[in-house]
């Protein structure tokens, strides 16, 4: 009685260590798919900013536009408007022949 004890002690020592390195080596596994997965994530995201950023900037400068166009129209009716478009049109940040970088030192217009 005391060897089939044994045995049945040492064989489920053994199936422990065999399930816990088999679980182990399981997690490794899935870790390295994840730091894989974070790497790839890593080398795309500067390119869709970028991307993003490209977009972002090309939408400002169509609205820019649009509202110059708008204010032209506009502009006889008002001296003070008149002025303001004359102003705006000597601005490289309005006329686009300038772009800054989003973020980096953009003027708000004033009233």
């Amino acid at each position: 009685l005391h060897r089939v004890l044994g045995d049945i002690s040492s064989a489920s020592f053994e199936l422990e260590h065999r399930l816990g390195a088999e679980i182990r080596q399981g997690v490794l596994r899935d870790l390295a798919a994840v730091e894989a997965q974070l790497a790839s994530t890593r080398a795309v995201q500067p390119a869709y900013r970028q991307e993003m950023r490209s977009n972002v900037q090309g939408e400002l400068r169509r609205l820019r536009q649009t509202l110059m166009q708008q204010l032209r129209k506009m502009e006889p009716h008002s001296y003070a408007l008149q002025q303001r478009v004359k102003a705006m049109q000597d601005d490289p940040e309005w006329t686009g022949k300038e772009e800054k970088p989003l973020g980096e030192g953009a003027k708000p217009m004033r009233p």
